[in-house]
């Protein structure tokens, strides 16, 4: 592909057909991304109701749903400058397995 412009990779790309690889791949990403919101989503949700049965302060409670959020925004961070670096397919499942171990740490 030497000597071919930007616009021309855009063209080839726009016009490759979407084949079954790119429906799998399409596929677990959205189940990856709705997992993940929905992990923030239960946070809130059992905040909610283990809040005032463990006498949780206001400050103490934003702090639990604030953690949650800086911890994304700096693992986006990090493994973002990684996956520049090493590769996204690495990145993606380094932080599958990340997931998975940090589900089922006792």
């Amino acid at each position: 592909m030497p000597g071919q412009s930007s616009d021309n990779l855009l063209a080839l790309f726009d016009g490759a057909p979407l084949n079954r690889r790119y429906w799998v791949a399409f596929a677990l990403l959205s189940a990856l991304f709705v997992l993940e919101f929905f992990d923030f989503l239960v946070v809130g949700y059992l905040l909610a109701q283990l809040g005032p049965q463990w006498h949780l302060t206001y400050g103490q409670s934003a702090l639990i749903l604030y953690s949650g959020g800086v911890g994304s925004i700096l693992g986006a961070l990090v493994f973002g400058g990684l996956a520049d670096a090493w590769g996204r397919k690495a990145q993606m499942i380094i932080g599958t397995f990340i997931c998975a171990i940090s589900a089922d740490w006792p």
